[in-house]
């Protein structure tokens, strides 16, 4: 699991360093923080395996982990939520978003987790708690999939934005279409816009695709490794 953390955590390096260095300073510093997050939970995950019960050290760094990740999960969520990605101005600013995916999604999956941990220390700590954490983590799991699901199709409101764009451009007679802007043209911005959609529609797919490899035999290994069944 940790490797493949860490197999993300080089994915999202790799679109960090296409970006702004100010930005790429700053976000920095989130995603270290989700990854060290992320280190803690693995660590807490394998120590309740190997010892069977969560030790207070182990409940506090669980804490302090669930913290920054729910901080973080709610932070790249409303940046994906609040993002249109038909109303792209640059090549940036799709890269941009397709980070805050990426951490959007690994801040998700690693939240996921330790709602399932939560579980388990329901089970030690609140055994009559236990039913309500279970029917919380339910509605977790049908929250985080249609998220996903989300992340998987950002490029459907490119296609339509492309084709109306498209039938803009055929709907224009041949003054509008070829003249220069300054005397009343409307086809140059309109084709700068359309060219500016398709290379936004490539990267955004390229991002799927990436999501879909990078995540799912994470996603897979989470759901395996989190049915942990509380010791006796």
């Amino acid at each position: 699991m940790l490797r493949q953390f860490q197999q993300v955590d080089r994915k999202l390096d790799a679109i960090r360093n296409t970006l702004d260095m100010a930005i790429a300073r700053s976000e920095a510093t989130h995603v270290g923080e989700l990854l060290t997050a992320s280190s803690i939970v693995d660590e807490v995950h394998r120590r309740y395996e190997q010892e069977g019960s969560f030790s207070s050290d182990m409940l506090i760094r669980l804490a302090l982990a669930e913290h920054d990740v729910r901080r973080l999960a709610e932070r790249f969520r409303y940046l994906v939520d609040t993002q249109s990605t038909a109303e792209v101005d640059g090549l940036a600013e799709v890269q941009r978003a397709n980070y805050d995916a990426h951490s959007a999604m690994l801040s998700s999956v690693l939240d996921l987790r330790i709602a399932y941990l939560r579980v388990c220390v329901d089970m030690q700590e609140h055994p009559k708690s236990a039913e309500s954490t279970v029917m919380q983590l339910k509605g977790r799991i049908g929250s985080v999939t249609e998220f996903w699901q989300q992340l998987l199709n950002r490029s459907d409101g490119l296609r339509k934005a492309i084709h109306e764009r498209e039938a803009l451009l055929n709907d224009m007679n041949w003054a509008e279409r070829f003249l220069p802007e300054f005397i009343g043209g409307r086809g140059a911005p309109a084709e700068k816009k359309l060219k500016a959609l398709r290379s936004a529609y490539v990267s955004t797919m390229e991002n799927e695709l990436g999501i879909m490899k990078d995540f799912d035999s994470l996603i897979q290994t989470l759901m395996a490794n989190s049915r942990v069944r509380p010791r006796s």
